[in-house]
């Protein structure tokens, strides 16, 4: 694609041989805008599009050019993949920054190598005819489908090699006639055509033999498709399987953490994931305690979920759930195979109780708890709740060293194992009560009562036995005092 006004352009016919101006066209230091200075910058006029340049490119083997204002074309794919949605809303939070640091002006050192083959256009012109016709599919689009025009192709190999010295981009020139190829297979219905029942139309033969890549020489291609061989995989079979992919992070768009009451999964983002039956997530799960500690809780691995070829997904074990009484939280450690036993760099993410818990970051992530909570036995317990099968034990979460365990409920005794409210009197004795003032775990005799003060002497002042309490404890007295 080039860039020209719209008023000058005459003609697309170039020479692919004049190899010096692309050679020696470098950026200078001032026009580099990765390292110009910020006023520099600052001083550049805005590039209007509309106004003064159009996007021009060539049409088909006749060259003619085409300029428009627009810069962007559209692919129709119907060979792609559908990519899984994920469950639910995610929310996308900020990443944290990373520290920027400036590149100077300054021009680098010239490194001296060892000297490189140096490629002239005879033999780069022999290696790119020899490379790209010893693909079948290449060489039935150029037989086949003249549209496709092979010599451009081969032109184009040739000028990457003399441009860069090297071989790497030959299978760009291979990979971009063949997808034309294709395009014009589909788009023009007479390839279509079949000539008998028994002899396929040209558009099924050549798809037949066409494989993305030539399957890298590590498979083979049938039907379209490539059948990788063993410890290779990905469309073109290009990648080995054994080979680590590399993590860059999990949960990235929640700061690596996981709230247990709203996350399945974790998300892993990555390079080279490959969608194969052996893609395995290997997990480890450590308890975080509430002093700081960890315990190495659970291993095992799981099967992957493949999304894209950056990312998988890695289901949550049954192990994160509020039943496991002895962690505050979990740092769960997840690495990614491709063939299910090599797995490189791992990354970790804190899962945590987000009733009552919030995760903050000071160089490491760390887990704190919301003021008005206890986090009990696993449990977020607000305060001033009790025990749900004991009144005589409340939250306080008032106070931090009693946050992560019941207090006594100052509201009631417990005496010889039962709880009993402030001002309850004793079930077979009136004259006894529970007086959380004086005691929390006896009973108090009660006092400045004639009918309670008699029993103690074992005869009231009626001269009754100690039963005759109960029946005048809360009445009043008898001489009207």
């Amino acid at each position: 694609m080039e860039l020209a006004p719209s008023d000058k352009v005459e003609s697309c016919v170039y020479n692919i041989y004049d190899v010096k101006t692309i050679l020696f066209r470098s950026v200078t230091d001032g026009e580099n805008l990765i390292t110009m200075s910020a006023d520099a910058l600052e001083k550049l006029a805005t590039w209007n599009k509309t106004d003064n340049a159009q996007f021009c490119t060539c049409n088909g083997p006749s060259r003619n050019i085409s300029c428009t204002p627009g810069a962007i074309a559209t692919c129709v794919r119907d060979d792609e993949s559908p990519v899984v949605k994920q469950k639910g809303c995610r929310v996308r939070k900020s990443r944290s920054f990373l520290p920027i640091s400036l590149m100077p002006n300054t021009t680098p050192p010239v490194l001296v190598g060892p000297q490189q083959q140096i490629w002239n256009m005879t033999k780069a012109t022999d290696y790119c005819e020899k490379y790209l016709r010893d693909s079948t599919s290449f060489d039935a689009c150029a037989k086949q489908v003249p549209a496709t025009d092979p010599g451009n192709a081969i032109d184009t190999c040739v000028l990457d090699i003399m441009a860069t010295q090297t071989t790497m981009w030959a299978t760009s020139a291979r990979e971009s006639m063949k997808s034309v190829c294709l395009k014009e297979l589909k788009q023009n219905t007479t390839y279509q055509e079949e000539d008998s029942d028994d002899q396929p139309s040209i558009a099924r033969q050549i798809k037949e033999i066409t494989c993305p890549n030539e399957c890298d020489g590590h498979g083979q291609c049938d039907n379209g498709t490539c059948v990788c061989s063993t410890y290779f995989g990905a469309a073109d079979c290009s990648v080995d399987i054994r080979k680590p992919p590399h993590i860059y992070g999990v949960n990235l768009d929640t700061n690596n953490t996981c709230d247990l009451n709203v996350c399945q999964t974790a998300i892993v983002e990555g390079e080279t994931f490959i969608d194969t039956s052996s893609l395995t997530c290997h997990n480890t799960l450590y308890q975080i305690h509430s002093n700081g500690t960890e315990t190495n809780f659970l291993q095992w691995t799981s099967h992957a979920q493949f999304n894209t070829l950056v990312e998988v997904f890695c289901p949550t074990p049954y192990a994160l759930s509020h039943q496991d009484k002895n962690r505050f939280a979990y740092r769960w450690s997840v690495g990614v195979s491709n063939d299910g036993q090599h797995f490189g760099n791992v990354s970790d993410l804190i899962v945590y109780d987000g009733i009552c818990q919030n995760v903050v970051q000071n160089g490491t992530l760390s887990v704190e708890m919301e003021v008005n909570f206890c986090f009990i036995d696993g449990v977020c317990i607000p305060e001033g709740n009790t025990h749900p099968s004991d009144l005589c034990h409340v939250c306080q979460a008032a106070d931090p060293r009693l946050r992560f365990q019941w207090s006594r409920n100052p509201g009631y005794c417990l005496i010889n194992g039962e709880c009993i409210v402030d001002g309850q009197a004793k079930s077979d004795d009136n004259c006894s009560s529970c007086d959380v003032s004086i005691s929390l775990d006896q009973w108090i005799s009660l006092t400045g009562h004639v009918d309670c003060d008699g029993r103690q002497s074992n005869t009231s002042i009626f001269g009754l036995k100690n039963e005759t309490c109960k029946l005048y404890k809360y009445k009043s007295n008898p001489f009207g005092r």
